[in-house]
């Protein structure tokens, strides 16, 4: 699913939950939002995993050797790593999310 779809089917349904226990909507739409990225590029049906291998394929002269869609895997684990690094710090401490949105409201 691409990320409009995701997060239409996902998010009336889980807000409500949210909302009931009392945790903050700025720090839920953030977390929200690297999961969503988080999955374009999670392997095995990350959609922007397939994009960039028709982009690959497309830009290649005749002749040269495409490279597989195991290498894009190989490729974006390094990312993940760090993407799902970074989602564990945003659980444990909420504070890293909302400092920036608290310091501009004042």
């Amino acid at each position: 699913m691409d990320e409009y779809s995701m997060l239409v089917t996902t998010i009336p349904v889980v807000l409500p939950i949210v909302k009931a226990l009392g945790i903050d909507l700025v720090w839920f739409g953030i977390l929200i939002t690297v999961l969503v990225e988080v999955a374009l590029i999670s392997p095995p049906h990350g959609l922007t995993l397939f994009v960039l291998q028709n982009v690959r394929t497309q830009s290649v002269g005749k002749g040269q050797r495409v490279g597989t869609v195991m290498d894009l895997y190989i490729g974006v684990m390094p990312f993940m790593v760090v993407m799902l690094v970074l989602v564990a710090l945003l659980v444990a401490f909420p504070a890293i999310a909302t400092w920036l949105p608290a310091t501009m409201r004042g």
